[in-house]
């Protein structure tokens, strides 16, 4: 019998190694672990991605720096050991609770779309050209209850939210433990839920991150594409800076390539990002007149210039106004 069974699997040795083989591939594909992989990314075209009717001529072309990310598996954890800058970041360091991949990028997603509403607003106000705002629209960005990133809340104790605040002054009204009738809505399906309020770091709160984005109504018709793999806050300061040129007489880029990363404020202050060192070495290899990156990112973008030999120059800035001003004057 055993004879007989080991003459059948020699005479099959191949096509049960290939299972064998296959079957582990499978697995290590399939097995996600709490890891992102941090990559040498590149530039986005924004003179091309954001479009607006009418717009003014301009003679430049700006840019905004990305971070190339894989979700870690058995194979890409692994390859990753091998590989030069490929970085192993853990998904509990640029998580808000403690989310898995698709949950962070999700939120990078949500991010990526206020980023955009600011841009807009910035460079109008800055241009003083008329807009309207329509409505605001308050998301979930983290959740440490039934929640899920993502969803829009509509209502809590059937009151309707317009704002982040509101959401805290009915919290601060209510005792840790007693419970709210809380109404969401995503992908056009709605959920009521009854949430308890919690105690977090001495405070009471209903268990969720939530951050408001503003619905821009704009004469000019703005465009912003982006790609579905783009996510993320930190492409802020280019779009403003993209869309004040297209609205304004003044060609600001005068020729230039101009490429920068942070993410832009309602004060329009420009906002620190992470993944400076992959933007950094993505950027490298390509020519540029003008770097912007964010003044509290400076003594970062020295120390990643001095370690890799990179010897590139940026300009650190503050505030929206401060990169304009910059660009006028290298101008002038």
């Amino acid at each position: 019998m055993f004879n007989k069974l080991y003459v059948k699997i020699k005479k099959n040795l191949f096509e049960i190694i290939f299972v064998i083989v296959f079957l582990l591939i499978l697995v290590g594909l399939n097995i996600e672990l709490p890891y992102t992989i941090y990559i040498p990314g590149g530039t986005s075209n924004l003179t091309k991605s954001v479009r607006v009717i009418d717009e003014q001529t301009n003679t430049g072309t700006y840019k905004s720096l990305y971070v190339l990310t894989l979700k870690a598996n058995v194979f890409t954890y692994l390859f990753s050991k091998i590989k030069n800058n490929w970085d192993i970041i853990e998904n509990k360091d640029i998580s808000i609770s403690d989310e898995n991949y698709d949950e962070i990028f999700e939120r990078d997603r949500i991010l990526l779309k206020q980023s955009k509403n600011l841009a807009i607003l910035k460079a109008y106000n800055k241009a003083n050209i008329e807009y309207q705002t329509l409505d605001n629209y308050t998301y979930v960005i983290g959740s440490e209850c039934d929640i899920k990133i993502g969803e829009r809340i509509l209502e809590i104790d059937g009151i309707s939210i317009k704002n982040k605040e509101e959401i805290h002054d009915i919290v601060d009204n209510k005792k840790i433990g007693e419970e709210c009738i809380v109404k969401t809505i995503k992908n056009d399906k709605t959920y009521i839920r009854n949430i308890k309020i919690k105690e977090i770091d001495g405070k009471k709160v209903l268990g969720v991150y939530v951050i408001d984005i503003l619905d821009i109504d704009t004469m000019n018709n703005i465009e912003i594409v982006s790609d579905k793999d783009e996510a993320g806050s930190s492409a802020g300061l280019m779009l403003a800076l993209t869309i004040y040129d297209k609205i304004t007489e003044n060609d600001l880029s005068n020729g230039k390539i101009i490429v920068g990363t942070g993410s832009i404020e309602e004060d329009g202050s420009i906002g620190k990002i992470d993944g400076l060192k992959h933007k950094m070495l993505g950027l490298s290899k390509e020519k540029y007149d003008v770097f912007f990156i964010p003044y509290d990112n400076l003594e970062e973008a020295n120390e990643i210039n001095k370690k890799y030999n990179l010897k590139m120059q940026f300009t650190p800035v503050k505030t929206f106004d401060e990169a304009i001003d910059y660009l006028i004057s290298v101008n002038n």
